[in-house]
């Protein structure tokens, strides 16, 4: 099956063309080359339901064409005799077969509907039965090299092609029917582009061990329809500009991930990820899927959520997840696109422990990266003092003094500092803050009397950390050899540390949160990290948790 045809059915197929003498008007023989296109004639004989003859033959039973070639009406059995019964009545599974029939009928124009198809309609009308009923794989691909069988509509045949290169990317087909198809699509291969990308994409299908779990998407679709074998996406970058990904039908999220790294020559790919984001709501894109596959999932689980069609409502994000070995200034592309726009809001919204001395030079960079050179918004100092200094300090001076301190650090800087200049100062300013590239939680703990009620949960590359909500203190602090078990719910998140079985020896902390996969997630990914860049660090043990 990996070796789609042989050298001896290459030679058989050649190059899709028969030599033939032909007689001009003088008498005299001229060799002349017409088409000899591969069919499904010889595996039909073996394969397919072939209805008996009437013994009275008529004259309208002599023109039936047969059942390997294409036909304009709908089928009233399934091709394969698998599908259907000894009387030629299809099987419970065999009528998903019909109405595939239709809808590759209806797509190509052949047969009247009664509205018109919008979006992926017809498409998962005749591919979501396939991707369910691995039996009716190798049906779907008869149907559409029947209707690519002398078929005499240019029309029809092109978006009969259409469908052909859709299907290739989600599934293959059996051994003995890959041989047939991949020689179909060898006869074609010299008068059509589509033929030679079919084949590329069905020999790729089946080497892959994993098929499609969706329908095409309809950027699959739109891009095939427009004469376009390649599918893109944008992806935002967290300073808000974008970048077009090739994104293919079969390219995993990890695929997307390396690329994009790959591109932008990040020195540790590993510690990037994607995530989607929904209006406010951002949740993180799992590496194994197909990524066009967790897109039309992701689809349908948020239909009815936003107006307007959904695939035009999200956004594909890629953010620097693990801040592990983070150097601030050795990569300004990745510090300008990533670091200073995601560290930004944590230190504005106050979560890190500072002092009030150190915010009016941290708040001078910023009213340069944000202002420039310009000392007129000083003037007007109330307006602009909350996108300069983390709220939990902004009402421990009087406007004027915030106005008075941060103008005079703000004459310090040098005159010559550029705004990226100033946005790696900033970052190398709250690099020195120990709970700095962490993800924070805010989660309700009742487990413990001498801790607040309501604490914050610090994740990074050190570890894990619990901070107090006012002060920002660090409560308790363990590194990830030290987390022995963890585990996560819909509405909770927990960890252990030590032996505890022994009294006094472990530590035990249970909370409220409904971000508990996002954190059990990030401790994962920060002992995968750890592990693959050699490190000592000996891993816990994650514990499954029971479904409610």
């Amino acid at each position: 099956m990996r070796n789609l045809l042989s050298e001896a059915q290459q030679r058989k197929a050649g190059s899709g063309l028969e030599r033939k003498r032909s007689r001009r008007a003088d008498g005299q023989e001229v060799p002349v080359t017409i088409p000899m296109l591969h069919t499904l004639e010889e595996y039909s004989r073996q394969h397919f339901y072939i209805e008996p003859l009437k013994k009275t033959k008529s004259k309208a039973s002599s023109l039936i064409r047969p059942v390997w070639t294409c036909s304009k009406e709908p089928i009233r059995t399934p091709l394969l005799k698998s599908l259907c019964k000894k009387d030629g009545r299809p099987t419970e599974l065999g009528f998903n077969a019909l109405k595939m029939f239709l809808a590759i009928l209806q797509y190509c124009g052949d047969y009247p509907t009664r509205k018109a198809a919008e979006g992926t309609e017809l498409t998962d009308e005749l591919f979501a039965p396939p991707i369910e009923h691995k039996e009716l794989q190798d049906e779907t691909y008869c149907q559409l090299v029947k209707q690519l069988t002398n078929n005499g509509n240019k029309s029809s045949e092109t978006r009969a092609w259409e469908l052909l290169w859709l299907c290739t990317g989600l599934f293959p087909c059996s051994e003995a029917l890959c041989q047939e198809v991949d020689m179909f699509f060898h006869c074609h291969i010299q008068h059509s582009a589509v033929a030679r990308e079919c084949q590329r994409r069905l020999t790729a299908t089946v080497k892959s061990s994993v098929d499609r779990q969706f329908p095409p998407h309809l950027v699959e679709v739109v891009a095939i329809q427009t004469k376009n074998t390649r599918c893109f996406h944008k992806i935002r970058f967290p300073d808000g500009s974008q970048m077009t990904a090739f994104t293919g039908s079969r390219t995993q999220v990890r695929d997307l991930v390396k690329s994009i790294t790959s591109n932008l020559k990040v020195r540790q790919p590993e510690c990037f990820d994607v995530v989607i984001q929904l209006g406010d709501e951002a949740q993180a894109i799992p590496g194994d899927p197909f990524l066009l596959d967790y897109l039309r999932q992701f689809a349908a689980e948020h239909e009815g959520k936003v107006q307007g069609p959904i695939d035009t409502a999200y956004q594909i994000i890629m953010v620097k997840k693990l801040w592990f070995s983070t150097r601030i200034g050795k990569e300004p592309l990745i510090d300008q696109l990533f670091h200073f726009h995601q560290e930004l809001p944590k230190y504005l919204q106050g979560y890190h422990r500072c002092s009030i001395t150190q915010c009016p030079r941290i708040a001078s960079l910023l009213y340069l990266i944000n202002y420039g050179r310009s000392t007129t918004l000083f003037s007007a100092f109330e307006s602009t003092l909350t996108q300069l200094v983390p709220v939990n300090f902004v009402a421990q001076m009087k406007i004027a003094d915030w106005r008075k301190h941060v103008k005079e650090e703000f004459n310090k800087l040098p005159a010559s500092m550029t705004k990226a200049q100033a946005q790696t100062e900033f970052l190398r300013s709250i690099a020195q803050f120990r709970t700095f590239g962490s993800a924070f939680f805010p989660v309700n703990q009742t487990l413990y009397r001498q801790m607040p009620q309501h604490v914050i949960v610090a994740i990074n590359a050190k570890g894990v950390h619990l901070l107090s909500p006012d002060t920002k203190e660090v409560l308790q602090s363990f590194g990830y050899s030290d987390i022995m078990n963890w585990s996560s719910g819909h509405d909770y998140f927990h960890f252990s540390t030590g032996d505890m079985t022994r009294s006094g020896a472990g530590f035990r902390f249970l909370c409220e949160t409904t971000l508990g996969s996002k954190m059990d997630d990030l401790i994962s990914s920060y002992l995968a990290i750890g592990k693959t860049a050699g490190q000592t660090t000996r891993r816990g043990n994650k514990t499954q948790a029971k479904a409610k």
